[in-house]
């Protein structure tokens, strides 16, 4: 996995991009931005974060992230999950970490920074932030559905679907820069996220102070499905008080 820090900001509120209509099949093209522009409760949170740094009162808690090898395929059959069909989404594992604030937080940003190590998933992987789909390597935006520029991840909504290879690509929230190999196949991960990305996942819930990322891995019919190679990253979460 590569490193990498916090290089591609732009303000929440100097962002105007305007969404397009859907693309060819309902899928929303991609352009790159970010959720919650035009949302009240989205700009609430900017303006208390943008002020927060303006005045250097940004805090930050760091945490370690490990997603291992799952040392076994899917569990075909079992936890709503199907049995194995070829080219078909059937099964997942999904990871959960939780990572505690302060109560009365309001989470603003979160950097990450990738220990140096060979990355493999198969079949498909998604990366989630309490339940906001961050990063995936086969994009399914239309099928889980968005609100505010953002789509949640939803087991239900997948399971039992056709695999559509066209979809597969790198994939990030808010037009991120983001680096990952393709389905099966050994390289290097990196997210790196724009500021005023996290605005819109907040203001969703801003009450939360416990935050639960998640790693999940789909598969449809091998021996080798929903597993991948041992994925580590150390977590800076940025947040006022």
């Amino acid at each position: 996995l590569a490193s990498t820090g916090c290089s591609n900001n732009m303000s929440f509120t100097q962002d105007d991009k305007s969404a397009g209509a859907l693309g060819a099949g309902g899928l929303p093209p991609d352009t790159g931005e970010l959720p919650g522009v035009g949302d009240p409760a989205t700009q609430e949170v900017a303006n208390e974060c943008e002020a927060a740094e303006a005045g250097g009162r940004l805090l930050t808690e760091t945490a370690d992230l490990d997603f291992a090898d799952p040392g076994h395929a899917c569990l075909w059959n079992q936890d709503g999950n199907l049995g194995k069909r070829d080219q078909w989404h059937q099964g997942r594992i999904e990871q959960p970490v939780n990572v505690s604030l302060p109560a009365g937080s309001t989470l603003c940003h979160v950097k990450f920074d990738f220990k140096t190590q060979k990355f493999r998933f198969d079949d498909h992987f998604w990366f989630t932030f309490n339940d906001v789909i961050m990063a995936t390597s086969i994009d399914y935006r239309d099928r889980f559905g968005m609100t505010n520029g953002m789509s949640l991840f939803a087991w239900p909504k997948l399971v039992g679907t056709e695999w559509d290879s066209s979809r597969e690509k790198v994939w990030c929230l808010g037009g991120a820069s983001c680096a990952w190999p393709k389905t099966d196949t050994e390289g290097t991960i990196k997210m790196d996220f724009r500021t005023g990305t996290y605005y819109a996942v907040t203001a969703r819930d801003r009450t939360r102070n416990v935050h639960t990322f998640s790693f999940i891995t789909v598969g449809d019919n091998d021996s080798s499905d929903c597993q991948h190679r041992p994925v580590g990253m150390t977590a800076t979460l940025s947040y006022v008080r």
